[in-house]
């Protein structure tokens, strides 16, 4: 499914709150995520899953979700990158960010559909 305004506010409307909120860009390759932190219900973790076939846009989708955020006042307390076991061009990017999910939601939604890369 490629990234539009319909089928991103589907994915990320339709879902009860709280949830798993995830898009899927055929472009990147990625899975992208906005979920509650399990031990701060006032924090969120921004969930960036890169799937086989590297992009070189992938650095500068990051940065961008990352930008957003911080001109939303907010930012990136902790990051990390995780390669995912068994696939070797695979890994995931956490990022914590101490603000609610549905405040969240919004910024790493229009950082996806303004990305122009």
């Amino acid at each position: 499914m490629t990234v539009n305004k319909q089928n991103l506010d589907l994915l990320f409307d339709s879902m009860a709150e709280g949830g798993a909120k995830i898009a899927y860009e055929e472009e990147f390759q990625c899975r992208i995520g906005v979920f509650p932190l399990a031990f701060n219900d006032e924090g969120a973790h921004v969930s960036v899953i890169f799937n086989n076939n590297p992009s070189p846009k992938r650095p500068l989708l990051l940065e961008q979700i990352k930008n957003y955020l911080r001109d939303s006042g907010l930012s990136v307390i902790s990051e990390a990158r995780y390669p995912l076991e068994g696939r070797l061009k695979d890994y995931s990017v956490a990022m914590v960010v101490m603000a609610p999910v549905n405040f969240v939601q919004p910024i790493v939604k229009r950082a996806v559909l303004t990305f122009q890369a």
